[in-house]
């Protein structure tokens, strides 16, 4: 369900933005994005969340700053629950990286063409999407680690081929099916996670997965775009250090360095 909503968003949004400010301007786009937050926050006094279970006398000597780190000390005495969130760190460490230099390798390998950064933003939409559909039906692996590294696998091959594509009809699928195995890949690992931690410390234990994950990403977004007008892009362009080796595979163009990198992390 939360893919269905990221991913609907993704194929609705862009479009209904473009239109609405044209028609109404960015003030008022900015009043409904206050207006649909209200509501949305609103809505969480009207849900009724059931309390878990917790063991008050085997907390009630724990002070403040262990309560902290509890998260931290509970994944470092289950080594297989650290080792998913660290596995999963790492991959969503190279994916924030291309991520974050999708937009701007695409439009710099097509002379700035928004129309195909619509379409391939729309073949992610609707790739996730249908994942959604598929697994909501399907209901996926019963292990589900199989579907944790499957979707991961699944993902990274997928972008590897969308790295090396330069051509739309390329491109498009391999966005799409980038985004088909993302649904398999969050969904498993949510389910590990919620089956394995005890309900009382699943606050703690998934904040502390967040705040690992958040640290990763803000690490990715950093050094993206360090490595990509520094290092890659130069190193691509007509008789850049790296031309030699992979020049055939990206050509020597803007954009390649940006390709380059995201297939290697």
């Amino acid at each position: 369900m939360n893919s269905a909503i990221h991913y609907g968003l993704i194929i609705i949004v862009p479009g209904l933005a473009g239109l609405l400010y044209y028609i109404i301007g960015l003030s008022r786009i900015l009043i409904i994005d206050i207006v649909t937050f209200t509501v949305a926050l609103a809505s969480i006094f009207k849900i009724h969340i059931p309390k878990a279970k917790i063991n008050h006398q085997s907390q009630k000597d724990i002070g403040f700053w262990k309560q902290i780190i509890f998260g931290f000390r509970y994944l470092t005495a289950h080594p297989s629950l650290l080792a998913i969130i660290t596995t999963g760190s790492l991959f969503w460490f190279g994916h924030d990286i291309g991520a974050t230099l999708l937009s701007a390798m695409i439009l710099a390998r097509t002379d700035n063409n928004a129309t195909v950064l619509g379409k391939i933003s729309s073949a992610a939409g609707l790739g996730g999407v249908t994942g959604t559909i598929i697994l909501s039906i399907w209901g996926g692996y019963k292990r589900r680690i199989n579907g944790f590294f499957l979707g991961m696998i699944g993902t990274a091959m997928s972008k590897i081929v969308f790295g090396f594509a330069q051509w739309l009809m390329i491109s498009l699928p391999a966005k799409f099916f980038s985004s088909l195995n993302f649904p398999m890949l969050t969904s498993s690992s949510a389910a590990i996670l919620l089956s394995k931690v005890r309900p009382d410390v699943q606050g703690r234990v998934f904040a502390t997965e967040s705040s690992i994950q958040k640290i990763v990403s803000a690490i990715a977004v950093f050094i993206s775009a360090l490595l990509a007008d520094h290092i890659f892009e130069p190193a691509m362009m007509p008789g850049g250090s790296l031309t030699p080796l992979f020049s055939g595979l990206f050509a020597t163009a803007k954009g390649a360095g940006m390709a380059l990198l995201s297939i290697y992390m």
